[in-house]
């Protein structure tokens, strides 16, 4: 999240023995060549208030596996993609099945 130009990290990891914040994150999106330049793959690396490390790649399933929302305003749009992903922890190798979320602002000039 941005509140005031400032990155507002707000994310956690859960475990059976509760939630941990995370202390920083770093994203990287590749971008489909569709009509609404929509997230295909993403690469998260964070590492939670204790010191863990994680490297997370989500890849959306099928290039029909999302669905976008659109809320217009005075000066731009919001643009909202839920996407189905396949989850791979890139350290360990496991995977796994989950949602992508990605969220963009588009101010007209």
């Amino acid at each position: 999240d941005y509140s005031s130009d400032q990155i507002d990290l707000s994310g956690h990891t859960s475990t059976e023995k509760g939630n941990i914040s995370i202390s920083n994150m770093e994203i990287k999106t590749q971008i489909d060549s569709d009509l609404f330049n929509s997230p295909l793959i993403t690469y998260y690396e964070f590492t939670d208030a204790t010191g863990k490390s994680y490297k997370i790649k989500a890849e959306r399933f099928a290039r029909n596996s999302f669905i976008r929302f659109v809320r217009s305003f005075d000066g731009g749009n919001t643009e909202l993609f839920e996407q189905m992903a396949i989850l791979k922890d890139l350290k360990s190798g496991e995977t796994g099945v989950g949602m992508m979320e990605h969220l963009r602002t588009h101010k007209l000039e």
